[in-house]
């Protein structure tokens, strides 16, 4: 995912689109490997018991990373246009926009998506140092933890 927001920092108003599409496909593809494994670590380290709960919390720290990014990435897209142009941009709109107008909006984009990089930097390094993941033995019958 880090490579492909790093891909899509590189975007600007007159980047063919298989170039965007390309960094797109490697975020994708990058999330697709994190989430599954990073969710089967997270509900394999508790108990039968209190995996209703644990999901519950996974979900809402999910939803609240994806709302904080948005958050973060809108006042870095707005704040890198000028104000005259932002406003031309929804008048005029598509793309007749001026040049002028198109690159302050990829450049806005492309900041926003470097400050994603970065803030995913300490994650990535999270993860990484979490170790081997440690299943806790089910019993078959009742669901309880193995009492050895």
């Amino acid at each position: 995912s880090l490579v492909g927001l790093a891909g899509l920092a590189l975007v600007k108003y007159d980047t063919p689109y298989l170039w965007i599409a390309l960094p797109q496909l490697i975020n994708g593809i990058g999330s697709g490997l994190f989430q599954s494994p990073n969710t089967s670590a997270v509900m394999g380290a508790v108990p039968p018991d209190r995996r209703g709960i644990t999901s519950s919390i996974r979900a809402l720290l999910n939803n609240l990373g994806m709302m904080i990014s948005m958050a973060i990435a809108l006042p870095v897209l707005l704040g890198s246009i000028p104000m005259d142009e932002m406003m031309e941009m929804f008048v005029i709109g598509g793309s007749s926009m001026p040049v002028e107008v198109q690159q302050a909006v990829t450049g806005g984009i492309a900041l926003a998506f470097v400050v994603s990089a970065i803030l995913t930097v300490p994650a990535v390094i999270a993860s990484a140092l979490r170790g081997a993941e440690e299943r806790l033995p089910v019993g078959l019958e009742t669901g309880e933890p193995h009492r050895t």
